[in-house]
């Protein structure tokens, strides 16, 4: 549920929701420590669909974070937090 939710552009995982079992209000009540957030597409969609919609996900979870950094502090799988890749400059030829 909370996977189509963080699409919808008027939820606001910070605000606790009428729709939905996850939050954060609810999290800090509950004790909840650490949230994982998987990505997943269903069998049925293959090729550059489910690629779009991958990434899509990737994107709401990001956005999510970026609201909220100081309740849903990102980590990399090192601990660390995730540095922005900048693009590479080219040198002039």
């Amino acid at each position: 549920m909370t996977q189509r939710l963080i699409f919808d552009k008027a939820f606001d995982i910070g605000a606790r929701n009428k729709t939905g079992s996850l939050d954060i209000p609810r999290m800090r009540e509950g004790g909840l420590d650490a949230l994982f957030f998987s990505i997943w597409i269903t069998g049925d969609v293959t090729g550059p669909a489910a690629v779009k919609r991958a990434l899509d996900q990737i994107d709401a979870v990001r956005e999510a974070v970026r609201t909220h950094p100081e309740r849903l502090p990102a980590r990399d799988h090192r601990g660390r937090h995730p540095r922005r890749r900048r693009p590479r400059r080219r040198s002039p030829r």
